[in-house]
């Protein structure tokens, strides 16, 4: 436990000192600790039904169960139009999330994620998932009305738990195996010497080659991989002292990963202090959040090394480059063109990342003596993160000697503080005997965004300095708002919110931007044609449009300009939809259908006179559209005093197509640049790109040439369609074509909880489909890849004996696969025991399955990647855990 944690501990316990409990234990068969509130997402006072806008709310109870580390699992395929992806397997991951399709093309399409009330950004703190009480997701422009041009892609709103009125202690613990599901196919040290002997001394002969296979078998995706452990502890304590609602709470997570020396640690505390006072005219919410982190990053090229490095050399020769096996020329000399030992990779590289986050927000709600029915409320919060990323690579370590000769240590150490104020009046009154009700809100709301970043790079003994820079930026956004909701004989509800957001990123020209938004729900239940229908127990019609200007996160140290003149991008929007509920409410749903179009987007251009950064400058010139149908239903399958399952799904069908770009250029590749630079693709030429932008295409389409295939479906080499339907050879780039895309048409996710008395079944999976990937790892498996001219085997994959191919084709579609998949996430099945032993303790133990199987004709690893790109990533784990959890 580091000190920032021994430090936060010590103040939340000082303060528990001031609140003695007067509350008596009381069992909870839930083993719940808390009272779940999720406020409304206007901030006001209005009743659940009358608020408009597209929103969907969860709590513990719809939460995904399971090893869940991360605020992003918990809701993992609950949400219809999110989609919500894992940038890899490794400890600690990132994720990347999208709001109803791509909706930018040099920007992420990730909505805002707020924590009681703190707006933090597009990347979600890692807020320990036993600590959250509920989580909202505003999927629409509405979000732009509460929370600025930052949520232009909607918001994700998580509140954490709070005290209630009795003394609550809990304990959750999990503990864990992952193992790799499924490696990469390659060949063995057997088969790859046969390979050798057979394919190049009787197919090919290359002159002046005399190097010939070694005689180890080594499995290298064996050495990097093993049988991982994980856990996770977590403790809290609520209650209720002197009449202040309480709630304290600290958790640990440790997990390696299942790539040799990665592993995630992360200690977590939270206090939360809710009192009241003058007669609940005035009542303040108090919350902090502490996360430390230490995350050891394994070196990704470790993975890819796995699968291609020699299977017929050892791990270890006793060389003098730390004993490991290490590729030389005839003279014994290194060079930065061979390959890395991938165990050398892991042993001989430390990189150690420490994240220290401070999180806290006080919210101060006063309701006028004089004028009861007005509400003054007072938010600020503030957010500081430290990130030390030190990287050490040992002396002997080759792939630094071959650069500088004594190892190596890289320091980045970044530094990330926001500030958030948000002062408004809230106005609500019933009038005309309770048929009428106004809800208006009016405020000012400022947030300061500072980052410093400090990177240093010398060799080991720190005697030569490689590289050095800092850099430093500032942000602020200052905000006034007015928001009205009216609605009247319960029957209609209308919200109308204008707002003026301004930021220090624009010229004075350009600062400030006017957003416009309205919504209109209509409850045809209250009509007397459906008021006694026995088929619909609920029927209300939605509706909203907007008008708002969009800001997104720009990237830090980048190699641009921004041009002068740059202003805010636009996103206008519109929906319907119905919600429902059939049968006496035993089935309920929504649907909706909505058009969403960004215009005036950030786009990188090539400049013709070159700038400080390069030959860059980010501009405005880019319009996508986005249109879709959004399907969620929900039904208690059986319900009576020995069964209850409960049966949820949803559905969204996206459409998505870039309507305008610069003028001066008609395709561009995928990160929003102009063709000219490198895709990370293993094939290089002038002209590398296989995913771009262009008009009347959807976002990242691959850009690729036709294969010609034979009467028996097998690819022919080197053999391509012309745009006249002829076929030629070699491949001309000219020739290329748009074919498919990265992002899904079509994703559905589907739960189900059943119950018999003590016993508990769950289980939560995803469907995607309309989704392709670039295979690059079959791309580079092609019979002349096993040897380099510089002197050195490769092992490929065993992919090459579908295609055949001796030579790569990296512009082939044929290496552009349907990725289409359905994966079984969670599978969760336990048991309650309540007041074990006659105790006022209550017990839940369950065995859980994380990632439990994929079904999909992918031919890769995993058919899930977020850039649309197979380019060795490390693999998600399966994860066996077993959980428990006692309450008292």
């Amino acid at each position: 436990m580091n000190k920032q944690t021994i430090l936060l501990l010590g103040i939340c316990l000082q303060l528990l000192t001031f609140l003695p409990v007067n509350g008596q234990p009381e069992s909870d068969p839930t083993v719940n600790d808390t009272t779940i509130v999720i406020p409304k997402p206007s901030q006001t006072l209005l009743s659940q039904r009358d608020v408009t806008g597209s929103a969907v709310s969860l709590d513990s109870a719809d939460f995904n169960k399971g090893y869940v580390v991360s605020p992003w699992a918990l809701i993992l395929g609950k949400v219809a139009g999110l989609q919500i992806t894992s940038n890899s397997g490794a400890p600690g991951t990132g994720f990347t999330i999208v709001n109803r399709g791509e909706t930018s093309l040099f920007t992420n399409s990730a909505p805002l994620v707020v924590v009681d009330g703190m707006a933090l950004g597009t990347i979600p703190p890692d807020i320990n998932p036993n600590d959250i009480a509920g989580i909202r997701v505003l999927k629409s422009t509405s979000a732009v009305a509460i929370y600025g041009e930052r949520a232009a892609n909607g918001a994700v709103i998580i509140t954490t738990k709070r005290g209630g009125d009795k003394l609550r202690v809990s304990y959750s613990g999990q503990f864990g195996l992952s193992v790799l599901p499924k490696k990469v196919p390659v060949f063995s040290g057997d088969e790859f010497r046969g390979l050798v002997d057979n394919f190049y001394s009787n197919y090919y002969y290359i002159p002046g080659v005399s190097l010939s296979a070694g005689e180890a078998n080594t499995d290298w995706q064996k050495e990097i991989y093993r049988t991982a452990t994980v856990q996770d502890h977590h403790v809290s304590v609520s209650g209720n002292g002197n009449t202040v609602p309480f709630r304290l709470s600290l958790g640990n997570t440790h997990q390696n990963g299942i790539v040799k020396t990665s592993l995630y640690d992360r200690t977590t505390a939270g206090l939360s202090v809710n009192p009241e006072f003058f007669d609940h005219q005035l009542s303040i919410d108090l919350n902090a959040h502490g996360i430390f982190s230490n995350n050891r990053v394994a070196d990704p090229n470790a993975v890819k090394n796995a699968v291609t490095f020699d299977p017929t050399r050892p791990v270890k020769d006793g060389s003098p480059y730390g004993g490991y096996y290490t590729w030389q020329d005839p003279s014994a000399q290194l060079s930065s063109v061979y390959p890395s030992n991938p165990v050398a990779l892991l042993n001989q590289k430390n990189d150690e990342i420490k994240r220290n986050r401070l999180i806290g927000n006080i919210k101060v709600d006063y309701r006028l003596h004089f004028l009861p029915d007005m509400h003054v409320v007072l938010n600020y919060g503030m957010d500081h993160t430290d990130n030390k990323d030190h990287t050490m690579t040992d002396a002997t370590a080759a792939w630094t000697i071959q650069n500088y000769g004594a190892g190596e240590i890289r320091l980045n150490d970044e530094t990330f503080k926001n500030q958030e104020t948000d002062l408004y009046l809230n106005y609500r009154k019933s009038f005309g005997e309770g048929a009428n009700t106004l809800d208006a809100t009016a405020g000012y709301s400022s947030y300061r965004h500072t980052y410093t970043d400090h990177f240093s790079r010398t060799t080991a003994d720190a005697t030569y300095t490689i590289g050095t820079y800092d850099y430093s930026m500032k942000d602020n956004q200052h905000s006034k708002y007015v928001r009205v909701n009216y609605s009247h004989l319960n029957k209609y509800a209308f919200n109308v919110s204008v707002r003026q957001d301004g930021f220090s990123f624009y010229n004075d020209k350009n600062r400030n931007h006017l957003s416009i938004l309205g919504a209109f729900r209509y409850h045809l239940k209250e009509e007397p044609f459906l008021k006694n229908s026995q088929t619909f127990s609920k029927l209300d019609f939605t509706a909203g449009f907007g008008t708002t200007g969009a800001h997104w996160p720009i990237p830090g140290f980048v190699n641009y300009t921004v041009d002068p003149d740059i202003k805010h991008a636009r996103v206008s929007s519109s929906e319907v939809g119905f919600d429902f509920a059939l049968t006496q409410s035993r089935i309920q749903g929504s649907v909706e259908f909505y058009s969403k179009i960004s215009d005036d987007l950030y786009l990188k251009m090539i400049t013709p006179t070159g700038g400080s950064f390069g030959n860059y400058v980010m501009t405005n010139g880019g319009k996508i559209r986005n249109s879709g149908i959004e399907l969620t239903l929900s039904a208690p399958i059986i319900s009576n005093n020995e069964w209850q399952w409960q049966i949820n799904a949803n559905a969204s069908f996206n459409n998505n197509k870039i309507n305008d770009l610069n003028s001066e250029v008609s395709v561009y590749e995928a990160t929003g640049a102009l063709l000219g630079s490198y895709d990370g693709l293993s094939y290089t030429n002038s002209d590398p790109y296989m995913r771009v932008q262009t008009v009347g295409y959807p976002t990242n389409s691959f850009y690729v040439l036709r294969q010609v295939y034979d009467s028996k479906g097998q690819p022919v080499e080197g053999v391509f369609l012309d745009a006249n339907g002829n076929e030629t050879n070699g491949g001309n780039l000219d020739n290329r074509y748009h074919y498919k895309h990265v992002a899904p048409n079509v994703m559905m996710g589907l739960s189900s909880s059943l119950r018999h008395h003590e016993w508990d079944l769950s289980f939560s999976g995803r469907l995607q489909l309309g989704n392709y990937v670039y295979n690059n790892v079959d791309e580079e498996s092609a019979y002349l890849n096993i040897y380099s001219a510089p002197g050195f085997f490769r092992n490929i994959s065993r992919s090459v004996n579908d295609s055949h191919f001796d030579n790569p084709y990296a512009y082939s579609d044929y290496y552009v696969q349907n990725a289409g998949f359905f994966r079984m996430d969670y599978i969760s099945l336990g048991r309650t025991f309540d007041h074990v032993s006659g105790s006022q303790f209550n017990l839940h133990v369950a065995a859980n399955v994380q990632n439990a199987f994929v079904i999909s004709g992918y031919k890769g690893q995993d058919p899930e990647l977020a850039g649309g790109v197979d380019n060795y990533m490390y693999p998600r784990a399966r994860t066996f855990s077993l959980s428990v959890k006692v309450s008292y």
